[in-house]
């Protein structure tokens, strides 16, 4: 399920367009696993409340920030 994925990974891309309530938990979840979490969205200055964004390493808009972030944050590592 979704608790053995997010163990597994090392990463999460929390899409955010839509606020879905799982994955504001999934974010929690990855959190509390200590995750790396990026916040992905297509929505140009999407906001976070604090506890969203003090649970991520920052919010991307579009493929090209995702891409770069994912360079510099995972693939660097």
């Amino acid at each position: 399920g979704n608790c053995n994925g997010i163990c597994a990974s090392n990463f999460i891309i929390a899409v955010i367009d839509d606020f879905d309530k799982g994955v504001i938990w999934e974010m929690g979840y990855g959190f509390a696993k200590g995750k790396k979490i990026v916040v992905y969205s297509d929505v140009a200055d999407r906001g976070l409340n604090i506890m969203l964004e003090c649970a991520s390493l920052g919010i991307v808009n579009g493929i090209a920030e995702l891409e770069a972030w994912i360079i510099d944050n995972v693939i660097s590592d």
